[in-house]
C-alpha cells in the first residue's frame, strides 16, 4: 500500500477466501449456460430474496435440448442482469472509499456466446478462425474517479470518441500499464487505447 498506493479492502479480501467455487461461479455469466445444461435450474440468488429482480425474464429450465431458444436466451438474460448489478455495485463502493484514493474500474468479458445463431450454435469456445462474431465480440467498461482522471491527466471527451473503435484483450495489458504510467520494456504503446488520449 505504501509503495503503490493501493487500497486493499480487507473485508472482500476475507470474503475471497470464504467463498467456493460453486459461489464464485454464480457470479459469471457463462455458468448460467452451464446451469440450464447440467442442473437445469437457475441458482437460487437470483430468484429468491433478491435487492433486484434478477430472473426478470424467469422461464423455468431443463435440460439445454428441452429449452425453447426464448428460455435459454431469457435465462442468459437474466446473468447479464445480474453482472450489470455487481459492477453498479463496485463502482458504488469505488465511489464511496476514496478517503484519499484515486479509483478506477476496468471491465471485459472473456468471451462472446452463441445463443442459437448460425443455426442453432450455443455456448463457445469454437476456434478463433471459425468462431462466429457472437462470440469473439464482448462487451468492455471503463470507469474513473475524477481524481483518476485529473492525477493520469485522462481526456473523457478523447476516450468516449473511441468507445468504439475495434480494440481486443491484446490491448487490456499495454492499456493497464499506459494507464497507470509503469514503465518496462514489456509495453507496447500501441496497444495502448489511453495513448492519444492523455493530455500533457
Amino acid at each position: 500500500m505504501d509503495s503503490y498506493g493501493v487500497m486493499i479492502d480487507q473485508a472482500m479480501i476475507r470474503n475471497a477466501f470464504e467463498s467456493d467455487a460453486r459461489e464464485a461461479g454464480e457470479l459469471l455469466s457463462w455458468k448460467m449456460a452451464a446451469y440450464v445444461l447440467l442442473l437445469g435450474v437457475l441458482p437460487s440468488v437470483w430468484v429468491a430474496g433478491a435487492d433486484i429482480d434478477y430472473a426478470r425474464w424467469w422461464r423455468e429450465l431443463y435440460q439445454l435440448e428441452d429449452c425453447t431458444p426464448e428460455q435459454i436466451v431469457n435465462a442468459y438474460d437474466n446473468s447479464i442482469v445480474y453482472t450489470d448489478f455487481m459492477l453498479s455495485k463496485t463502482i458504488d463502493l469505488l465511489k464511496k472509499n476514496v478517503a484519499g484514493f484515486d479509483t478506477a474500474l476496468l471491465y471485459a468479458s472473456d468471451h462472446g456466446e452463441s445463443l442459437g445463431e448460425d443455426g442453432g450454435l450455443y455456448l463457445h469456445g469454437l476456434p478463433w478462425s471459425i468462431a462466429p462474431a457472437e462470440q469473439k465480440r464482448v462487451p468492455m467498461l471503463l470507469w474513473l474517479s475524477e481524481g483518476f482522471r485529473a492525477r493520469f491527466r485522462i481526456d473523457r471527451a478523447c476516450l468516449q470518441g473511441r468507445a468504439r473503435d475495434a480494440w481486443s484483450h491484446d490491448n487490456l495489458f499495454h492499456s493497464v500499464l499506459g494507464l497507470l504510467d509503469i514503465r518496462t520494456t514489456a509495453y507496447r504503446p500501441d496497444l495502448d487505447l489511453f495513448r492519444g488520449c492523455r493530455r500533457a
